[in-house]
C-alpha cells in the first residue's frame, strides 16, 4: 500500500481505491479526503472482500460507525456534515451517496445482514452511551434486563464481573442510530 499522502482525487496515483482493511481505516481516520472518496472507499473494500465480511466488520465496522456518527472529538460525523446546510451540488451528491450507503437495501446493510446471519459477531455497546435507566438496571438487575426487549439475550458479564450489552452487527448499528437521534434531539452530543 501507499503512504496515504494526498487524499484528494487528483489525476495522480492517490485516485486508486483501497482494497485492504488497513487502507480503509487509514482513509476513515484521515481528515483530508472528501466524503464521496470515503464512501467510495468503503464500497471498494466491501466489494473486494465479499468473501471475508467477518474480517471487514471486525477490522472496519467500529471506525466506520465512528465516521458516520462521530460524537466526541469536535469533528462532525458524516451525518452531521451532510445535514450542515451547505447547498451546493457536491453536498447534495454526497448526501445521496450516504443515503444509498446506509439504505436498508444498500451495500452496507446487505453486508451487515449477511455477516450477521450466523450471530457469531458481536460488539459491546459502550455503557456510557446506554440510557441511564439501562445502566442502573445492568448494575442492579441484569437478569431482568436480559429478559426484556431490546436487550433480550444481549446482557453478558465480562471477566471483571461487570455486565455489558452485546449486540450483533445490525442491532449495534441500530443502537448507534438511536443514540445519535437522541443526542441530536437534545441539542447536545455529550452523554448526560
Amino acid at each position: 500500500g501507499g503512504v496515504g499522502g494526498g487524499s484528494r482525487h487528483d489525476s495522480n496515483s492517490t485516485n486508486k481505491q483501497p482494497t485492504t482493511f488497513e487502507e480503509l481505516n487509514s482513509i476513515l481516520r484521515g481528515r483530508h479526503s472528501s466524503l464521496s472518496h470515503r464512501i467510495n472507499s468503503v464500497l471498494s473494500v466491501l466489494e473486494n472482500n465479499r468473501d471475508n465480511l467477518r474480517g471487514f466488520f471486525s477490522a472496519c465496522y467500529q471506525p466506520l460507525l465512528w465516521s458516520i456518527f462521530n460524537f466526541d472529538d469536535g469533528a462532525s460525523g458524516w451525518l452531521q456534515s451532510v445535514s450542515a446546510g451547505r447547498q451546493d451540488r457536491n453536498s447534495e451528491r454526497e448526501a445521496w451517496m450516504l443515503i444509498d450507503l446506509l439504505s436498508p437495501t444498500g451495500p452496507l446493510m446487505k453486508a451487515v445482514l449477511a455477516a450477521d446471519a450466523d450471530g457469531l459477531m458481536q460488539f459491546a455497546f459502550p455503557l456510557e452511551r446506554l440510557p441511564v435507566r439501562t445502566q442502573r438496571r445492568l448494575q442492579t438487575d441484569p437478569a431482568l434486563l436480559n429478559q426484556r426487549l431490546p436487550y433480550r439475550n444481549c446482557v453478558q458479564r465480562d471477566a471483571q464481573g461487570r455486565f455489558h450489552v452485546h449486540l450483533g452487527l445490525y442491532h449495534y448499528f441500530l443502537f448507534w442510530s438511536a443514540y445519535y437521534a437522541c443526542s441530536e434531539a437534545r441539542g447536545s452530543v455529550s452523554a448526560g
